[in-house]
């Protein structure tokens, strides 16, 4: 399969070879290049086995009400996800509370989920995420739950079907793991903690 696709890819670029040499006169350098890019680059994704989808199946559990996590605007990185819950939280200052979403979900292995902060209510209220970004693991199956905290000053309801946060689905690198008994030197070796300035 993989062959197949990189033997498109060969194929693929032949012949925007030759469709670059007849537009060569009539289109600058710089649209050339974008074409290139546009036609073979999602190519060569595909054949790494990155794309822009992926399937994502949700669970409704029993306790469930309200509305499914949903993508705002066609060009929107995170889905929001709202709270279930019976009745309002008051979350005090410097308070954190686990909150449910009465859902469970299933992505593939080579993704994860993550759970990130609503910039809104950052802002407007001073609640965030406590671990953030808190990481759903593709074999999780548990309920989906938002650990939030309020960094303000005044308390903060929590409403049910209130969007808490926002998930975003990643891709994930596993590390090939290699004991060594010295790691090469760097110019910067040890330096940490501000070791590199602070302007």
């Amino acid at each position: 399969m993989v062959k197949e696709k990189i033997k498109n890819i060969a194929s693929l670029a032949e012949s925007l070879f030759k469709t670059l040499q007849e537009k060569s006169e009539s289109l600058p350098i710089k649209d050339m290049i974008e074409m290139g890019v546009d036609l073979v680059g999602s190519q060569i994704l595909d054949v790494a086995g990155f794309t822009n989808e992926t399937e994502l199946k949700i669970k409704r559990l029993s306790h469930f009400k309200g509305d499914l996590p949903q993508y705002k605007t066609s060009g929107s990185s995170g889905m929001d996800v709202r709270a279930c819950i019976d009745k309002t939280i008051i979350l005090e200052p410097g308070g954190r509370v686990l909150v449910p979403t009465g859902l469970a979900m299933k992505v593939s292995e080579a993704y994860e989920i993550q759970a990130r902060p609503r910039s809104g209510l950052a802002i407007k209220k001073g609640l965030t995420l406590l671990n953030t970004p808190g990481t759903i693991d593709a074999d999780y199956r548990g309920e989906i739950k938002i650990i939030l905290i309020n960094l303000g000053v005044e308390p903060v309801e929590v409403e049910d079907g209130e969007r808490i946060a926002q998930l975003v689905v990643c891709p994930v690198v596993k590390a090939n793991i290699v004991l060594v008994d010295e790691l090469d030197d760097t110019e910067r070796g040890e330096g940490g903690f501000g070791s590199t300035g602070s302007h």
